[in-house]
């Protein structure tokens, strides 16, 4: 998963880790407040073979409204 509220920044991400063989899906949120919904399976995310638990959250630490850090 991906917390970035910039999408250029969270495609450059996600296509990095394409391009160093990362197959899993990659899911990008452009909000903490949306990755905090999908975290906790609000809906519409709470069928999670839908919408698995990421292994792994980038998060960009100046998010607007709630920061990365408090994420």
């Amino acid at each position: 998963m991906i917390v970035e509220d910039y999408e250029d920044d969270a495609k450059l991400l996600q296509l990095l880790l394409t391009n160093i063989g990362v197959s899993n899906a990659v899911r990008i949120s452009l909000s903490a407040e949306d990755a905090i919904n999908y975290l906790d399976g609000v809906p519409p995310f709470s069928n999670r073979s839908v919408y698995p638990l990421p292994s792994v959250v980038f998060v960009d630490l100046k998010l607007p409204g709630i920061s990365g850090c408090e994420l």
